[in-house]
């Protein structure tokens, strides 16, 4: 087993008529890891959800052997997609998001009647393109409400500098899903934006960065799937614990993404999750996964999935008076402990850094109170 690798709890196996990507994890060659997708939700469409708006985005990164990772952003690529009557959009490189590329079309979505296919040129002239996709045709619901359910879930925890078992309270972010009236499977993923209200429990003494609204890559970075067959039931998303969790207590907003998509990119996501259990493309390189992109000229390593789906969304709100007990603020207890100096945190919401939080004093447009 190579260092740094995770392994599934439970191995399942899928039979198809699909060849998997074989990598050779020995190979000290470079690999190619392409995240990207469209729906049939353009920006515009994404600012009524509500939330600030999503262009369509293509990631690419490069990674080398699994003992000495190197994770590199590609820059200097030329990107697009083609759609099967031939029209192209071109992707815009980031300046800010070092291999990142933005279709910045505010009005552009993804055509069910239409099949599309990713094409990269990178600098150095290789060139990658996926196969063509289309979104899948079944006719999909509006999308279920969004509730929750209190429990208690055993986590591990440090304690006197050894981990031991805790009961933690917390909460299962549910879904209910519609009837699936279909003759087919339909294959579910969601994702999880989350935005809370953090207010500094000293800043009251000092007058100033009362409240900011707090943004983070890292909290609820997962992400969840589902193959239903029936529907009409009410669906785990995922559990949120409440120990220390002081993203509660004023008001917390996640915005709640519903893709359903083709079997094959299902399948993807489910054996990328397995491989590394956490969330993201980028966090180990993976290997032996199917993929939808090849090199065109060269025989060159490629990793990732060019999807084509259907979205929608929702906005949920919770704060800890939804809960039937009371939740202390362990962060006004500990920033009022006599004779300990107090972080800068307990004065300032701009200083707040827990959990990767990037706070703004800028109330998003979106924003219910």
């Amino acid at each position: 087993m190579k260092k740094g690798w995770l392994l599934a709890i439970s191995v399942f196996v899928i039979t198809s008529c699909v060849e998997l990507y074989e990598f050779d994890v020995n190979a000290n060659t470079s690999t190619l890891v392409v995240e990207g997708y469209i729906s049939d939700k353009s920006f515009i469409d994404t600012r009524t959800y509500p939330s600030d708006g999503r262009f369509f985005s293509i990631k690419l990164r490069t990674t080398s052997k699994v003992t000495n990772q190197h994770d590199r952003p590609v820059v200097g690529a030329t990107v697009k997609i083609e759609d099967n009557e031939g029209v192209e959009y071109k992707y815009s490189e980031s300046m800010n998001e070092l291999g990142v590329y933005y279709l910045l079309d505010s009005t552009f979505s993804a055509d069910r009647d239409k099949s599309y296919k990713l094409e990269i040129l990178l600098g150095d002239g290789e060139k990658y393109e996926s196969d063509w996709e289309k979104m899948v045709a079944t006719n999909v619901s509006s999308m279920g409400e969004i509730s929750f359910e209190e429990v208690q879930e055993k986590a591990y925890r440090w304690q006197y500098g050894e981990q031991v078992i805790k009961v933690e309270n917390g909460i299962n972010i549910m879904i209910s899903l519609p009837s699936n009236n279909t003759s087919q499977p339909i294959y579910y993923r969601w994702d999880y934006t989350p935005t809370w209200i953090f207010i500094a429990p000293l800043s009251s003494i000092v007058d100033y960065d009362h409240k900011c609204w707090v943004t983070s890559k890292l909290f609820l970075k997962s992400y969840t799937l589902k193959k239903d067959e029936e529907g009409g039931f009410k669906n785990k998303l995922l559990f949120m614990s409440l120990y220390r969790n002081e993203k509660v207590f004023e008001n917390l907003s996640v915005l709640i993404t519903q893709q359903v998509m083709t079997e094959r990119y299902y399948r993807f996501w489910k054996e990328m999750y397995e491989q590394t259990q956490r969330g993201s493309l980028f966090d180990a390189p993976p290997y032996n996964l199917d993929t939808n992109i090849k090199s065109v000229d060269v025989e060159k390593r490629v990793s990732g999935y060019f999807g084509v789906v259907k979205e929608q969304a929702t906005r949920w709100y919770f704060k800890r008076s939804d809960l039937s007990y009371y939740l202390e603020d362990y962060l006004f207890k500990e920033c009022n402990i006599y004779g300990l100096p107090a972080g800068p945190d307990c004065f300032s919401c701009l200083a707040y850094e827990r959990s990767g939080a990037i706070p703004s004093v800028e109330k998003p447009l979106w924003w219910v109170d």
